[in-house]
């Protein structure tokens, strides 16, 4: 019994020493390097499609261990990692430092092309410090100055290194009728083949071109006479010289930028929307996207590591491109470039549903979610793909640099010459015949951004597709659509189609105008979509006001703030197209809420209640009701000042315990519950009188609002209480400015009169005071009339109004004023 005891005591610990050492390990890397990279096995396909969305994998499912999976992960991602409870193991090679050749002039000069102006010499054989590529872009540029441009598009985290494209074509400075084409490598810092290589691309296609006795002189002219080429060698250099503090090695490289954010899945995804990483777009991401919002791309493709495998679109969804059988065109095309200028063995992975190898669609291969590709293809209509050059954790040697080079040159030119077949052609104005934006769209075809459109100032499209017979629609906004029919293309064929002409069309008056969502100070307007329009202008006003609110919305829906309460509106709406604008539609309305405060009495003042209140210019004494509504009663309050209230109790017996306490609706919201709406309370006491000095914030409404003034007997009564003994009364403030002395004096001379009054209002003022505009509520605080006064005219209209009481807000170049009036 001894002996297998003792094994199986020897076998536990085993397990528990390896999982233990398999997490220091871990550790160890996550608090060195910010990532790790292990690999583990999934218990079932549902599980890596579950860790697929919260981590990232370094390569896709293996068809013959289809549940091993190597990830990478930053410290928050595998801790969601561990809550699967799945084992794994930390391969020190693929965590460690890499031996990688750096560039040395005094060793690597004897190559097959020599510049002398240029810091390295090609082709490159080894990886160039930070400093020396940002040299040799910089002298690609400067040397080659009528094919080659250098392109800065934007810093990254660490602030010392710049994303820079080469951009190369015959008249490199001038936007020509011509596609745009791009190459971008390593946006995974470690995954850098393609870095030195597109340096090679770059520098051969200027040597091909300027050298009419290279081999390969006329197809290298052909494409940058007839296209722009744009080529990015390093997407992420922060990550690639990681670790080395004067960025001349680039053996720690990792994964991740330098706030351990995969970029490859940190981009706008159009299956699970926005930050689908749940991190903020970082600031290469950020550039790249700004890139693709500034410059339409035709072709493009991204330079990875990990495989070898051309991966097409796409990566979120098993749902197939339009343009699938396309894309298998090309890929293969690249793929077999590859095979047939390599040894047996590169370019050749294999992955589930392959038809060739070393093609695959992305999503056979493995789910990404966030990933550039995606984004690229659907948002910005390019046709990209992902290029992975380098099987997993390459050895980079001399010879290994070289031959990705070597292996892949062909397959580069002929992948960038594929941006330039298709249907291209030009859109205009048919009336101005100046070019257009436009989208461009194969009937029956397109879908899920498969579609292109038109770039200004030219006009012009590319449109790569498979070969086939298609109807293409032309469409513009503020134009009448046209569609050619019978449109025939071979692959590898270029057609160029005759100047599309669209005819503009009027924009149509929106109709069905409506009002939903109605509160006291807010509305939002809602109206058909108007045909040809790329956007409305809305104007609104006080119903029987003169003066109009003029605002705009690209769609057929506005939210209204900042309205008067219990407010009758009139809105028109009309469409506009470019700079043409239909008629106004017809009027329609709305009015604002009430304000509706909640109801709160005593349910008996047989014993005590409140039996005066003075605050500022009220001075009101009353007998017992339980609630009494004393609205018609106001006084100004002015920000920032601190008035006092008083409140007298009456007794009818005996003096008993009361509680008080006041609010101010301060923003009209129609209650007492916000922050500092409880501007005075007293505790229950017998005193007599009782009161207080409170503020008027800042913050305050400028306007007339409730006050609420409530007596308890023996507590502090909440603002919507109904309790058994004492009384609540209800007055109006009126917020306003504050004045200084003279102007006070000065506005207190207006007068209005007569008061009470059937007809006409007059109202009297000095010299000195201008009159800008007036505004007549009634005792719910509801408009009635305003507008603003016009030549002097002092005097109102009151004979249509029903009689009442009604208060007239005076607005002037000296303050606002309010006065209390009586329509008989």
């Amino acid at each position: 019994m001894k002996k297998p005891l003792l094994l199986l005591v020897f076998l536990i610990s085993s397990i528990i020493t390896f999982s233990q050492t398999e997490k220091q390990k871990a550790e160890k890397y996550l608090n060195e390097r910010g990532e790790l990279v292990f690999t583990f096995t999934a218990n079932n396909i549902g599980e890596i499609q579950k860790l697929a969305s919260m981590i990232s994998f370094e390569h896709g499912q293996d068809l013959r261990n289809p549940l091993t999976i190597t990830a990478n992960v930053n410290k928050k991602e595998f801790q969601k990692f561990l809550d699967f409870g799945l084992s794994y193991t930390v391969d020190s090679e693929k965590n460690e430092p890499k031996q990688i050749q750096m560039y040395d002039a005094s060793i690597h000069e004897n190559a097959q092309s020599r510049v002398l102006a240029y810091p390295l010499t090609f082709p490159l054989s080894a990886y160039p410090t930070y400093a020396q590529y940002e040299a040799q872009m910089t002298a690609f540029a400067t040397d080659n100055p009528l094919i080659a441009e250098l392109v800065d598009i934007g810093g990254t985290v660490q602030g010392d290194k710049r994303l820079l494209f080469i951009k190369l074509s015959d008249n490199v400075s001038t936007r020509e009728q011509e596609p745009r084409v791009m190459y971008t490598s390593s946006m995974h810092g470690d995954e850098i083949a393609g870095f030195p290589s597109m340096l090679n691309l770059i520098d051969y296609f200027i040597t091909a071109y300027n050298d009419t006795g290279h081999a390969d002189h006329t197809r290298v002219k052909n494409l940058l006479d007839n296209s722009e080429v744009w080529i990015n060698p390093m997407a992420n250099p922060d990550a690639t010289y990681w670790l080395s503090n004067d960025n001349s090695s680039v053996t720690s490289s990792r994964r991740r930028n330098a706030n351990n954010v995969d970029l490859n899945r940190n981009y706008p995804d159009n299956v699970i929307g926005n930050h689908p990483d749940w991190v903020s777009y970082e600031i290469e991401t950020q550039n790249f996207m700004t890139l693709a919002d500034n410059y339409h791309f035709v072709v493009a493709a991204n330079f990875h590591g990990g495989a070898e495998v051309i991966n097409y679109p796409w990566d979120n969804t098993s749902v197939r491109h339009p343009d699938d059988d396309w894309y298998f065109l090309i890929s293969k095309e690249y793929a077999v470039n590859c095979q047939n200028n390599s040894p047996n063995g590169y370019m050749d992975d294999t992955f589930t549903n392959y038809v060739w190898p070393g093609v695959t669609n992305g999503n056979d291969w493995y789910e990404v979610f966030g990933g550039r590709q995606d984004y690229m293809n659907y948002e910005k209509h390019v046709k990209e793909i992902t290029i992975e050059l380098s099987g997993p954790f390459a050895n980079k040697t001399p010879s290994n640099v070289l031959d990705y080079w070597n292996y892949n040159q062909e397959a580069y030119i002929e992948f960038l010459i594929q941006g330039t077949y298709g249907f291209t052609g030009l859109v205009k104005d048919a009336n101005t015949l100046n070019p257009i934006k436009a989208k461009i769209t194969l009937v029956g075809h397109d879908a899920l951004g498969s579609w292109v459109e038109t770039e200004l100032p030219l006009g012009d499209y590319y449109r790569p597709i498979n070969a086939g017979t298609y109807d293409i629609l032309f469409e513009a906004d503020c134009y009448q659509p046209y569609t050619l029919t019978n449109q025939t293309i071979a692959d590898y064929q270029t057609i160029n189609l005759a100047d599309v002409f669209l005819t503009p069309v009027p924009p149509s008056v929106p109709s069905s105008l409506s009002a939903s969502s109605i509160t006291i100070s807010s509305a939002t307007l809602n109206w058909s979509s108007a045909n040809g329009g790329t956007g409305y202008d809305i104007r609104y006003r006080v119903n029987g006001s003169s003066t109009w609110t003029n605002t705009t919305s690209v769609s057929a829906s506005l939210d209204l703030t900042g309205l008067i309460l219990n407010t009758t509106y009139e809105y028109q709406i009309r469409s506009v197209c470019n700079a043409t604008t239909s008629s106004y539609s017809v009027s329609s309305t709305f009015t604002t809420l009430a304000v509706s405060y909640c109801a709160s009495n005593g349910n008996s003042v047989a014993d005590e209640y409140i039996g005066t209140v003075q605050i500022e210019t009220i001075n009101n004494t009353s007998g017992g009701v339980g609630y009494v509504d004393f609205t018609a009663n106001i006084t100004d309050l002015v920000l920032g000042t601190s008035p006092t209230i008083t409140i007298t109790p009456t007794w009818t017996g005996s003096a008993f315990p009361e509680g008080y306490s006041v609010w101010i609706d301060y923003n009209q919201d129609g209650d007492f519950a916000d922050v500092g709406e409880q501007v005075w309370s007293q505790a229950a006491t017998t005193a007599t009188p009782v009161g207080g000095a409170f503020s008027i914030p800042g913050t305050a409404t400028l306007g007339s609002t409730r006050m609420r003034v409530s007596m308890k007997y023996n507590g502090i009564p909440t603002s919507c209480e109904t309790f058994s003994f004492g009384e609540v009364e209800d007055y109006t403030v009126n917020i306003v400015l504050p004045l200084a002395i003279e102007d006070t004096q000065t506005l207190n001379s207006i007068s209005i009169y007569p008061n009470p009054v059937k007809d006409q209002l007059f109202i009297r003022v000095s010299n000195e005071i201008k009159l800008l505009e007036y505004k007549l509520s009634n005792i719910l605080g509801k408009t009635i009339l305003s507008n603003k006064f016009i030549n002097s005219n002092n005097k109102l209209d009151v004979s249509l109004l029903n009689s009442g009481m009604y208060f007239l807000t005076i607005n002037t170049d000296r303050g606002v004023i309010t006065k209390k009036i009586i329509i008989e």
